[in-house]
């Protein structure tokens, strides 16, 4: 690996290991099989950033398809929860808005109650009609 890491011209690296380039190429190069990170690295979001990719990419086949499944299934639940959100507020708002208008309240008034443009409210109590 330290062959493909040159501190002297390396971009990536110095953005990555900034000052504490001796720590980052002792870890390399002696310590292959280190499982413990030193403390002071951890305290930088880069060297984290970077060891994280470095963890993923010592991943198998197996391992990688089940981390992405697991990354696909956490996008995916997180999507159907916003729009089941979403669902609920738009469905309270017209509960709100039918309420209004058996309230006796002007198109006017509802828009300010709910923060709805006069138009949105309209076209609401025209669909509820």
């Amino acid at each position: 690996m330290a062959d493909f890491l040159d501190p002297k011209n390396d971009l990536t690296f110095k953005r990555v290991f900034g000052e504490h380039k001796h720590l980052c190429m002792s870890l390399i190069n002696n310590n292959e099989n280190t499982k413990e990170i030193p403390e002071e690295l951890l305290q930088h979001d880069y060297i984290r950033e970077t060891l994280g990719y470095m963890e993923r990419a010592a991943y198998t086949k197996e391992q990688l398809d089940a981390y992405y499944q697991w990354k696909i299934d956490t996008l995916t639940g997180r999507a159907m929860i916003e729009n089941a959100e979403a669902r609920g507020e738009a469905n309270n708002q017209k509960k709100v808005i039918t309420n209004c208008v058996r309230a006796g309240y002007s198109a006017e008034i509802i828009s300010t109650i709910t923060g709805l443009t006069l138009e949105e409210v309209k076209k609401m109590i025209d669909e509820e009609a």
